[in-house]
């Protein structure tokens, strides 16, 4: 379980108590770089997409999506391992999904945002363990 910052810190706050509670998902999940982070929640929410009926090309256009995202870091095992959005992370999505882009991923990149997206999918921090030098790093 990752658990939100209550209140979320600003910047300019010590952070260093905070950090020296994190247990070993919350260390793992601050040392995943913030893209891997989102492309993690958005395989998820492309994985439940792919739960529908919908015409063959489109299912293709999809899998060639997912295929597409394992790159560097993300390795096709990690893309493996996450589970589909539940209906809950389809919402969250959903309004996020009307934000400007810059917006989108200033969101994304909040603790409290992407821990919420762990806590519904705790697969996405499954898929992080396989991301051996976000691993590495942890658990330094």
């Amino acid at each position: 379980m990752i658990r939100l910052q209550e209140p979320e810190l600003s910047p300019l706050q010590d952070h260093s108590a905070w950090q020296a509670s994190w247990n070993d998902d919350e260390r793992l999940l601050a040392y995943t770089p913030p893209g891997y982070r989102h492309d993690l929640v958005i395989i998820s929410q492309v994985k439940r997409a792919l739960q529908s009926q919908m015409p063959d090309d489109l299912r293709l256009e999809f899998l060639e999506g997912l295929d597409r995202c394992v790159r560097d870091l993300l390795t096709l095992e990690a893309m493996q391992r996450v589970e589909p959005a539940c209906d809950t992370a389809m919402k969250m999505l959903h309004e996020i999904g009307a934000l400007s882009m810059h917006d989108r991923c200033r969101l994304m990149c909040k603790w409290n945002v992407i821990a919420a997206f762990c806590n519904l999918n705790p697969s996405l921090i499954e898929a992080m363990k396989l991301v051996a030098c976000v691993r590495e790093r942890a658990n330094s």
